[in-house]
């Protein structure tokens, strides 16, 4: 027998020999395979083989290096939201410098540019260049490679960052009350307080302003508007109590100021003030080391000479959490005051309530939260006989049983009012960038989130002026592109809309689907990422809706309908894979994110609403086989 590896040099007649004689020893024994054949079945079953491994390995190869690009690109876009939140921090727009960066942490968790080292997360490097295009616009590019070692990967993203300044002053606000007589009062972080012209409330005017005591970190820290005077809550240890005559709105004065001392601490910081309209005041404060707080009652009817009437007993927070903000309300039919112990993560969330005359609080409820990292109750109000806390970002009402999750971010103030007989929040999350203002009917359980504004800035403290008409949200920004003073019409109550969420959904350029969540795609149980949105009427009479949108890649399984008092419909919302991926179509999408808004639309007798939801879309670039000859 000739070895198979010698075929190509044995002669062509000799081959015929051997293969005649084979034939013939087959045909004898009836059984057996020639070599032929065996060399023919083992590459062909090779080639197979080959082929079927080579597309398991290409397909997952293929679904790595589209998770691989779909990571740089949510590197990239996290890029402008760092750079985003150090332009509205303190530092400002100022700290968005030419030159090349990197991101790294500092020892608060705030994200700072590195200058001249990219950072490196997992394998992808990113590199952050700023350069300016004018005095107030800085252009900002972001290219993120992979791997970090030798980059054969990248993709580059441009945006731009203005440095926008409202029309109400330079100084950030930190909180604000109203007159409820046409004038809204701020207190600032450059130690003032500003008056403001809110008689069109859409379009508030700065009249006046008076420095307050106090230097340095000395801030102003809460106020409380009575009866042509501005009460104010301060961290100066010489004033911890501020008294401002505004009855002249362009020439507001300082009046007088008192220094308390927590448990003989002169060291002591002021918290919350609340005035009644004959001159007595209420204060609390905490020592200098934030362990200790207690109620003052303060005679200030002769605002030049304010005097201590009554000191409450201190209680303990502990853990450095400070008081979370004073109000005073009808509880249980008895004038009521309040105050929460800031919240002490081991210890629970703590209200503490004193009759109005008080010496020692006639009520103390300890709520107990499972989640420990909560951060402390940084405000609290009363309104139709409950009263309601923030403790991180949730919202704790009445008995408090079941917490309300308004953030991921800590609420610093919130204001509940009755409308049209339904109890409504507003809330101010300075953490929520784009979404700071948030609006909640509180009658449902849970709750729901009506809208989400985006105050354009760090939206710290908000009230609702009911004298106005109409009815207008007012808020101070105490960092961002609009400092101090933002006005807002509230959402006419009618239709609430669940979830309060967007939509979030990924596909591969010319693939028959789009699926919902790029973090698990690709998913097989959908094929357009579609989502329920219910719309309930809250009110009596019938509201009719339209929904739009111009993005003409998202689907609406309806653009308009009547729902009747009290009840509901729902509107189906998906994303049209086959527009998505027409990947010659002048309608197809480009690789990249995509983020299209959806507009629901009613009116009632308070006035026109639209309200909105977001559908983001990642395209990735569509995979091909890439054959190379040998």
């Amino acid at each position: 027998m000739i070895p198979s590896w010698h075929l190509g040099r044995v002669p062509a007649k000799r081959i015929r020999a051997f293969s005649s004689q084979r034939f013939a020893f087959s045909k004898n024994s009836n059984s057996g395979f020639s070599i032929i054949e065996i060399i023919l079945a083992v590459s062909l079953f090779s080639f197979i083989a080959t082929g079927t491994l080579s597309s398991t390995l290409y397909g997952e190869h293929a679904h790595a290096k589209a998770g691989d690009r779909r990571r740089a690109t949510l590197i990239a876009d996290q890029t402008f939201e760092f750079l985003r939140s150090i332009r509205d921090s303190d530092s400002g727009f100022s700290a968005l410098a030419n030159g090349v960066y990197g991101f790294e942490k500092d020892n608060g968790g705030a994200w700072t540019l590195v200058p001249d080292v990219p950072d490196i997360t997992d394998i992808f490097e990113r590199t952050v260049t700023i350069s300016s295009v004018d005095d107030n616009t800085k252009q900002v590019n972001a290219t993120v490679c992979w791997p970090a070692d030798n980059c054969v990967n990248s993709l580059s993203f441009d945006t731009y960052f203005s440095n926008w300044h409202g029309n109400f002053g330079t100084p950030g606000g930190i909180k604000i009350a109203v007159s409820g007589e046409g004038h809204a009062y701020v207190i600032t972080t450059n130690n003032t307080l500003e008056v403001y012209d809110v008689s069109t409330p859409a379009s508030p005017v700065k009249v006046g302003e008076v420095s307050l005591t106090g230097a340095g970190n000395d801030l102003p820290t809460a106020l409380f508007y009575s009866n042509e005077k501005v009460y104010i809550a301060s961290s100066d240890i010489s004033a911890q109590l501020q008294i401002v005559d505004v009855s002249t709105p362009a020439s507001p004065a300082l009046l007088g100021t008192l220094a308390i001392s927590v448990d003989g601490d002169s060291n002591a910081v002021g918290d919350g003030v609340w005035a009644g309209s004959t001159g007595y005041v209420f204060l609390i404060a905490h020592d200098s080391a934030g362990t200790t707080s207690q109620f003052f009652m303060i005679d200030a009817t002769d605002p030049a000479n304010a005097s201590l009437l009554l000191a409450g007993d201190t209680y303990t927070t502990g853990d450095e959490q400070t008081p979370g903000g004073i109000d005073v309300g009808i509880i249980s039919s008895v004038p009521t005051m309040c105050t929460t112990e800031g919240g002490s993560p081991n210890e629970g969330y703590v209200l503490h309530c004193y009759s109005f005359n008080f010496a020692t609080p006639s009520y103390t409820q300890t709520i107990a939260d499972a989640d420990v990292s909560l951060a402390p109750s940084r405000t609290m109000t009363i309104q139709d006989g409950l009263y309601a806390m923030t403790p991180g970002g949730k919202v704790c009402a009445g008995t408090c049983t079941s917490p309300y999750t308004v953030s991921e971010n800590d609420i610093y103030d919130i204001v509940y009012v009755t409308r049209s007989g339904r109890l409504y929040g507003y809330a101010a999350v300075p953490g929520d960038i784009d979404s700071g203002l948030k609006e909640v009917d509180g009658n449902d359980n849970p709750p729901v989130i009506i809208t989400e504004r985006d105050t354009g800035g760090t939206f710290s403290s908000v009230v609702f002026d009911s004298s106005t008409t109409p009815n207008y949200i007012f808020g101070t920004n105490k960092t961002g592109s609009t400092l101090g003073l933002v006005s807002f019409a509230p959402t006419p109550v009618g239709i609430n809309i669940s979830p309060s969420t967007g939509i979030v959904a990924g596909t591969v350029k010319g693939a028959g689907a789009v699926h919902c969540d790029p973090t698990t795609y690709p998913s097989p149980d959908d094929t357009s990422c579609p989502t329920t949105y219910t719309l309930e009427n809250v009110i009596g009479d019938s509201i009719d809706y339209t929904v739009s949108t111009a993005s003409t890649w998202i689907t609406l399984s309806k653009t308009s309908g009547t729902i009747s008092g009290g009840g509901s419909d729902t509107v189906d919302i998906s994303v049209d894979a086959a527009d998505v991926n027409a990947e010659n179509s002048g309608d197809g999408l480009s690789e990249g994110v995509h983020i299209g808004t959806v507009h629901f639309m009613y009116t009632t007798s308070e006035g026109s609403a639209d309200i909105s939801r977001t559908v983001t879309l990642t395209v990735d670039p569509a995979l091909g086989i890439n054959v190379e000859a040998e």
